[in-house]
């Protein structure tokens, strides 16, 4: 049960409650004109450097004094979650994290700022298991959606702020371009460009995503007997 478990959750197999997580996997090894150096030159509305917490997949199924081990033990460290240098950059209808401004492609799925929720928070946050970043990034962000929570810090409260008023902004705008009510706002060719190359690569993290949940759901079907019991109740 343990290993299906692991498994599960390394694919991402995932679909009701919120959960804190990374989906840095299966990155696109082609330049897909999303590099940061392309969105930077587009002039976005809010970028910068942060510290990302990522926790790894053994820690979130670990018992949680199992969890205040091997955050309390050094020679654990590379079990305890982590707060990872980030680039983000907002541009348009996307949320991109890269792991630098030399990146050819963004960090997991652009986040659809339309969905987001976000607001600041501090190191006593529980989803934070008690890791507090480096000290010179003491003020924490939540980027938050209905599956995941993504927590981020930055070195100043004012940038923490930034960010949080840019995100806000820039889903109210989105909601309002996708009702129509935005046409008589000037919005750059090249953000729409990048919009499309945004929209088309979440698709393919998304088909790639429900790809491994079938494959797991399948697993766990021959791992329980479900679909090979015949209608007489004898295995085939």
């Amino acid at each position: 049960k343990m290993g299906q478990e692991l498994r599960r959750r390394k694919n991402g197999a995932f679909s009701e409650g919120t959960r804190v997580g990374d989906d840095d996997q299966l990155e696109p090894a082609a330049d897909l004109g999303l590099s940061a150096e392309s969105l930077l030159k587009a002039s976005p509305p809010q970028y910068g450097t942060t510290l990302k917490l990522n926790v790894p997949i053994m820690f979130t199924i670990a018992p949680e004094f199992v969890q205040r081990a091997i955050v309390s033990w050094s020679c654990l460290s590379c079990l305890a979650p982590q707060w990872k240098k980030r680039l983000l950059i907002q541009l348009g209808d996307f949320l991109y994290r890269y792991q630098s401004d030399q990146s050819k492609t963004p960090k997991g799925r652009p986040q659809q700022v339309d969905t987001v929720d976000v607001f600041l928070t501090d190191s006593l946050e529980p989803d934070l298991y008690l890791v507090t970043p480096d000290p010179t990034y003491p003020f924490i962000f939540c980027v938050s959606t209905l599956q995941k929570k993504q927590y981020y810090a930055v070195s100043s409260r004012q940038e923490a702020l930034m960010w949080v008023n840019a995100l806000r902004e820039a889903r109210q705008e989105a909601i309002t371009r996708s009702l129509g009510h935005a046409n008589h706002v000037p919005y750059p060719q090249t953000w729409k460009n990048f919009d499309a190359l945004g929209h088309d690569l979440a698709r393919t993290k998304d088909r790639i995503k429900h790809q491994m949940e079938k494959k797991e759901f399948r697993e766990m079907e021959m791992a329980t007997g479900l679909g090979q019991f015949s209608k007489g109740g004898v295995y085939t």
